[in-house]
């Protein structure tokens, strides 16, 4: 039998302003995602034809976090729509369905905000990891 995880359960988190070490959920998302980069380094030489051969351990590594829904609590969207004017790192935790963790320095590098007359104000961002993220697996 295969486990399923709730995709509300998915939940990007930025480091309180007031509170360092406490996180709060970035309110109103409706969908997210987490991409995992690992730069490949090609090392192929005359002897490996016809197959490639990489490097392992080499290569840049990054995150790379998307989420997209309503503007819903005004401090934390304020919070993070400072950094983002700024140009600041802060800290985010993403938390899957599953209960894994990954904590770390993030900047927002694409941000969009919409409105629609008969509906609520919408935003999305992208997010790219600094440094290295904790992970911390699933109890």
């Amino acid at each position: 039998m295969s486990t399923k995880y709730s995709g509300k359960d998915f939940l990007i988190q930025v480091e309180s302003a007031t509170t360092p070490g406490t996180f709060v959920t970035l309110g109103g998302l409706s969908t997210n995602g987490l991409t995992i980069n690992n730069e490949a380094v090609d090392i192929t030489d005359k002897g490996d034809m016809p197959w490639r051969v990489l490097l392992a351990g080499c290569g840049l590594r990054s995150m790379s976090v998307k989420g997209s829904g309503m503007v819903s609590n005004d401090s934390v969207f304020k919070q993070v729509q400072a950094s983002i004017l700024a140009g600041t790192i802060l800290n985010y935790r993403l938390v899957s369905g599953a209960g894994d963790k990954f904590v770390g320095g993030f900047l927002v590098t694409s941000f969009e905000r919409s409105g629609e007359k008969n509906n609520a104000e919408m935003f999305s961002a992208s997010f790219e990891s600094s440094g290295v993220p904790a992970y911390t697996p699933a109890p």
